[in-house]
């Protein structure tokens, strides 16, 4: 009924059909209707062209397709399993399937997916168990309901339709074990997709680590357990103290809570007109200005969360500002530039809800470059395991849950921090001849790195270290940047790259990974092309992609897959183009 019947809600007439190629699924489905409600269906025949066959003597026959309507009436039985079809777009799996056991849920899965599923097996990449549904919303509630087999599942979004689909060797086999097919067609399908998954399994070197099971012990009587996930951040704050992940968004509500001037404002629901700057028609109908977040922070803290979900074109309104420190605006007859001197300090999560070591910075953030490159300071904060670490967090969770009636106290009054803060930004220090030549000296150093053709800092480097310099003489209510808060600053910098700005591929610092572009990039880049252009001859004569492949694979700079994946980025970046089919040209 949810996949290929009907059943609405106050009528008295429930349904669904079954195809000609699975009449087979008749008789099963007409007993269980009978057992279940005793009630005798109507039954009637549709046709609907279906296949064109070419004949042996080139004529064209169009096959009809039979389809079996299966069609009862039942005022009460309708009423019983409304639930089940609702409107096709905003329909989902009923809350009574959740609660049920795994038995009926497998039930309930497999004849949905015998109504709207298929199974796919030709060959590489085009091998998977489908569900199609025009609801985003029942898909991802059967995502959910397979997860309870250790069934992992993909949901891909399209104008036409929205498909579930499984791919993983080892959820294939799941499936198969605790779902499959009713019909035979599909079941032998796969049958054979299951073949292919053992061999795959087979084949493959696993590098997860296993640890055995020693020990069972059963509870005498039933405990609670709890079970806490927040949607893309995955984590929870338990009496404020964070349980998981790395507490960004906690960070930087305290910043902006001790900050003088702090604003705490989230990705998500900001706009271009609420970072910057917004003209507004008044009850008298006067066009006004109203400030936004970076306006209002002026000489302050702005701190924003969720930084990469903005959308591009509220993010860009901050390229001014963080470049200018003002915000202009054009709009409803008013012409203006505010000022914006503001700190802004920003939070992302990485793609895909994890930090993948073995890829760069800028290919685990969803940032633009331009943008990226405008803060002073970029570190990766980690969520990684330390036995002492956690079992300290832990005694503090405990140590509260003990103690609830007493209050935990701050070190420093958070009133008396924050007029100390504002006092300090007061002053203005002046740098040292001895600042001044520390700070030269590790720019021209550091510049001198070119020699192995990379990029380290840049002038915008050399800005960040003189405002890091005088903060941190602000923070100690000097007069003068010394020579100490040089070496800070240059620490701090130093700290960036050694964290952000290291190259993965070739483990060595590189300014080019912030820019989108690490040195060992760039010269790969150069090597393919200048491959393809001896390859080209003066004729630029097209290159087959198997001589190509095997001539970078000679320089030992590329493997064989490598070379393949750099053919597909440099035809997405329209740096070459196919000529032909499997033959390419330099653009």
């Amino acid at each position: 009924l949810t996949g290929d019947g009907w059943c609405r809600k106050g009528g008295y007439r429930l349904g669904f059909i079954v195809s000609q190629k699975e009449e087979e699924l008749l008789q099963p489905l007409l007993q269980m209707g009978h057992s279940l409600f005793g009630l005798e269906p109507k039954i009637s025949q549709r046709g609907y062209p279906g296949q064109i066959v070419v004949m042996n003597d080139g004529r064209q026959i169009t096959r009809t397709m039979y389809v079996n309507n299966v069609e009862y009436n039942s005022k009460n039985v309708v009423e019983m399993l409304a639930f089940l079809k609702e409107n096709s777009k905003s329909r989902s799996v009923p809350d009574v399937i959740f609660q049920s056991p795994n038995s009926v849920v497998a039930s309930y899965l497999k004849w949905l997916f015998e109504a709207d599923g298929t199974v796919f097996n030709k060959g590489r990449a085009k091998r998977a168990i489908q569900l199609k549904s025009t609801s985003i919303k029942l898909l991802r509630d059967v995502q959910l309901l397979l997860l309870r087999f250790g069934i992992h599942s993909r949901i891909i979004q399209h104008e036409t339709g929205n498909n579930l689909v499984i791919r993983r060797g080892p959820s294939i086999i799941k499936y198969t074990k605790h779902i499959g097919f009713a019909s035979s067609i599909k079941a032998a399908k796969l049958s054979e997709l299951v073949k292919w998954a053992l061999e795959i399994r087979r084949d493959q070197k696993h590098d997860e680590e296993y640890e055995k099971v020693l020990k069972i012990n059963y509870l005498q009587e039933p405990q609670t357990v709890y079970d806490i996930e927040i949607p893309t951040s995955h984590k929870f704050i338990a009496n404020g103290i964070v349980s998981h992940n790395t507490a960004k968004s906690e960070m930087l509500k305290f910043c902006a809570r001790i900050a003088p001037r702090g604003l705490y404002t989230s990705g998500r629901g900001s706009t271009a007109a609420g970072l910057t700057a917004a003209v507004v028609r008044d009850k008298t109908g006067i066009m006004m200005l109203e400030a936004g977040a970076v306006v209002l922070g002026d000489q302050g803290l702005v701190c924003i969360d969720e930084f990469d979900k903005m959308k591009p074109e509220d993010r860009s309104a901050l390229h001014e500002v963080m470049e200018q420190q003002s915000a202009s605006i054009a709009k409803g007859g008013i012409v203006a530039t505010l000022n914006a001197r503001t700190s802004i300090l920003a939070a992302a999560n990485p793609m895909y809800g994890k930090y993948d070591p073995f890829k760069n910075i800028t290919e685990n953030v969803a940032l633009p470059i331009p943008l990226l490159t405008r803060f002073d300071l970029i570190f990766v904060v980690r969520d990684i395991p330390s036995k002492e670490k956690d079992r300290n967090i832990a005694r503090h969770i405990i140590g509260l849950h003990r103690h609830s009636s007493s209050e935990t106290k701050s070190l420093i009054d958070i009133d008396l921090f924050t007029k100390y803060l504002a006092y300090c930004k007061k002053a203005d220090p002046l740098l040292t001849p001895e600042a001044e030549e520390k700070i030269l000296e590790y720019y021209l150093k550091m510049r001198n790195v070119e020699s192995e053709e990379m990029i380290t800092v840049t002038p915008r480097q050399l800005g960040g270290l003189i405002r890091l310099a005088t903060a941190r003489a602000r923070l100690l209510m000097k007069d003068q940047v010394d020579a100490e808060d040089a070496d800070r600053a240059i620490f701090l910098i130093q700290s960036m790259l050694e964290d952000a700005g290291v190259d993965v591929n070739t483990g060595k610092v590189d300014l080019g990974v912030l820019q989108g572009r690490p040195h060992s990039e760039v010269s790969k880049m150069q090597l393919f092309m200048d491959v393809l252009k001896s390859l080209e001859g003066d004729n630029k004569t097209p290159v087959e992609e198997k001589l190509f492949v095997k001539e970078l694979a000679k320089t030992t700079k590329f493997t064989e897959e490598e070379a393949k994946n750099f053919i597909r980025r440099m035809l997405r970046e329209a740096s070459i183009y196919e000529s032909k089919p499997g033959h390419y040209n330099r653009v």
